[in-house]
């Protein structure tokens, strides 16, 4: 999609099972900003869809439209996945860190 950019993944959590809080509240950090740049992400998929549907959608056989439509679904939910799959790997280590440390 014309100007949309996937955000890089932030590294691999630390170990909760010897992370520091520092080091937990860093990575904390990492995901979140993630998070936050692909919402931006997936914002900015939506609004190349839709002007590209306005400028396009009256000259393209509604195939063609049905292609672009895949091609959103299929860059969305691969940030989707990969958005979740990182919050997924930090909150596991942060349970451990948790178990291991207490809640604070």
């Amino acid at each position: 999609m014309n100007g949309c950019t996937a955000p890089t993944p932030p590294p691999y959590p630390p170990d909760g099972r010897v992370a520091t809080k520092a080091q937990m509240l860093a990575s904390h950090t990492l995901t979140a900003n993630f998070n936050a740049a692909t919402n931006g992400y997936l914002a900015c998929l939506d609004e190349a869809a839709n002007n590209f549907g306005r400028q396009y959608g009256r000259v393209l056989k509604l195939s063609g439209m049905r292609q672009v439509a895949v091609m959103h679904d299929r860059f969305h939910n691969r940030a989707v996945e990969a958005d979740q799959a990182i919050a997924e790997k930090f909150n596991k280590q942060l349970r451990i860190y948790k178990a291991r440390s207490g809640p604070g």
